[in-house]
């Protein structure tokens, strides 16, 4: 085979690799079930959504988020979660709310309720 088509092969290889390397980057990680004690499928909120009852544990990306129960919707990477909240990111900090309502995409957490955030060094609270 000439230098001249192995030279083509081997581009066309390294930019296939480049491109498909540049779409993982691109993926967004999708929120992940660990555990709860019930799942359901639910339409009722416009669009399939799993209801997830009791223990419900979820994880995006290095976060932990629990909660009583929760509404996940995989298609959009959104979740809705209810009742004793805990949010844990890799960093040790804590934060507790009454629900969240949690964008997997732009990694963007609406918390409402009673909201305690819990570092080594403080404590803040707010509603």
């Amino acid at each position: 085979m000439p230098k001249k088509w192995i030279c083509l092969a081997l581009l066309g290889f390294l930019m296939f690799q480049g491109l498909d390397g540049y779409g993982q980057l691109r993926r967004k990680k999708r929120i992940r079930l660990v555990h709860a004690n019930s799942l359901e499928y639910d339409e009722s909120k416009g669009t399939k959504a799993k209801r997830l009852i009791g223990d419900v544990h979820l994880e995006h990306e290095s976060t932990q988020l629990y909660s009583d129960s929760a509404y996940l919707f995989s298609k959009q990477n959104k979740m809705l979660a209810y009742g004793h909240v805990r949010i844990v990111p890799s960093d040790g900090t804590t934060i507790y709310a009454d629900s969240l309502d949690y964008d997997g995409n732009t990694k963007i957490a609406k918390l409402r309720g009673d909201i305690r955030m819990v570092d080594k060094d403080i404590t803040l609270f707010t509603k």
